[in-house]
């Protein structure tokens, strides 16, 4: 079972650090957000959180859709946008693993392994290094 307030706090945390700003959606902070994630998997749902709070994730799902229709991005499933290094595609399961202990979990299972080269995130993180030369 998951844990509400474990949630109900990330929330808090999260109406927070956006009531001091939102920080723009970029790629370089999506690009550490999808690192911090690979990195964290097995931590508490709460420090994980927490995490990509403090690395300045703090963006939302409507932020997502708004950066969608101001840079003409088409819409695409998550794992077709991780192999197209989409910016979107990486935004958007930094909001839902971030905001959803549930999301979390399920997305470890289905979308973020590492078991090979070809995996979704491992093929988004060469992308994003690729189009937008990062480290």
């Amino acid at each position: 079972m998951y844990d509400e307030e474990k949630e109900l706090r990330i929330k808090k945390l999260l109406e927070e650090s956006r009531s001091n700003g939102v920080n723009e959606i970029t790629p370089l902070i999506v690009f550490k957000g999808m690192r911090f994630i690979l990195s964290h998997e097995y931590d508490d749902y709460e420090d994980f959180a927490r995490g990509l709070i403090e690395l300045g994730c703090n963006f939302n799902l409507e932020e997502v859709r708004e950066y969608m229709q101001n840079n003409d991005c088409i819409e695409d499933d998550i794992q077709s946008g991780l192999y197209h290094g989409d910016i979107v595609a990486g935004a958007s399961i930094i909001c839902n693993v971030r905001d959803s202990e549930y999301c979390k979990d399920f997305a470890f299972d289905k979308i973020i392994y590492r078991d090979d080269d070809r995996s979704p995130v491992v093929v988004f993180m060469k992308k994003m290094r690729m189009k937008y030369d990062l480290q």
